[in-house]
């Protein structure tokens, strides 16, 4: 994958080669170099009153999982998929543990009510 520019210095004197507007108003810009950077619109007001927006450079840095970097060419199709195929295998790994740990929570508070249980009625 190529570089992320996550700072403003590293975009002057560059050359925007394409640019892509995303729905959740990101925009990628991707430089003659082949590197990229992503910029994104916040709103920076406190409190009540009128919405104060501001646009900056991300610097959350985007990972293979990232459908707009296949669409700019900045990653293949493979390396869209391999990561994906890794992250969904990431997912399913801990989505296992947290059922492991809970089951064994369960049995741990049964066990735990089974034993109040059998010292009240065995008296």
């Amino acid at each position: 994958m190529k570089e992320q520019i996550i700072q403003l210095e590293g975009l002057v004197g560059k050359t925007i080669s394409r640019i892509k507007i995303t729905d959740s108003g990101e925009l990628y810009i991707v430089l003659d170099d082949g590197r990229f950077a992503v910029f994104e619109a916040r709103d920076i007001a406190e409190g009540y009153g009128y919405s104060r927006h501001v646009v900056d450079i991300d610097t959350y840095c985007k990972d293979a999982t990232c459908r707009s970097l296949l669409e700019l060419d900045i990653i293949n199709k493979n390396e869209y998929d391999i990561a994906n195929k890794e992250e969904e295998e990431r997912y399913n790994r801990a989505k296992k543990e947290r059922q492991e740990k809970e089951e064994l929570r369960q049995e741990a508070i049964e066990l735990e009510q089974y034993q109040r249980l059998q010292k009240k009625f065995n008296k």
